[in-house]
């Protein structure tokens, strides 16, 4: 189950256009993702490279540190970045693992325990993404060679 908010806006240069969703990944564990749209016409975004941005750490939000502090269309001020990434990238930004920026756990014990559990968490975000944004399937992983070391290992 998910709650979300869906928009792509008017192709004025200066809108933000987004959408975010929370994703529960497990029992009392919800995931929370904000995808900026590349600042592009509606009919070349979806050919823009989708970047997925997890904080480091971790434990750091995404949402909070990478799109206000570094690359995000608007800085802490929510002024206008104008070296922003989303002029030539949709960027996807993740608060993981949960208990992480919007990311919540409803019950303490839904806490991740490992980095299996993490990485588990995260595959059934991007799952869901792929689902609700299926124009970025295509985007994921590299390509060639390097889409089967990714699949494999």
């Amino acid at each position: 189950s998910s709650s979300s908010q869906h928009g792509y806006q008017a192709e004025a240069a200066s809108e933000i256009r987004e959408s975010w969703s929370y994703v529960k990944v497990r029992e009392n564990a919800y995931m929370f993702w904000w995808l900026m749209f590349a600042d592009l016409p509606e009919s070349q975004y979806k050919s823009a490279p989708l970047i997925v941005w997890l904080q480091g750490g971790p434990g750091a939000s995404s949402t909070g540190f990478g799109n206000f502090a570094e690359i995000g269309p608007q800085d802490v001020h929510l002024e206008p970045r104008n070296h922003s990434w989303v002029r030539f990238a949709n960027l996807l930004f993740v608060d993981n693992p949960v208990g992480t920026g919007y990311s919540y756990v409803s019950n303490e014990t839904a806490f991740a325990a490992n980095n299996s559990q993490i990485a588990a968490d995260l595959v059934t975000m991007i799952s869901f993404f792929l689902t609700k944004m299926p124009e970025f399937q295509a985007g994921i992983l590299p390509s060639s060679w390097t889409r089967r070391e990714a699949c494999t290992n």
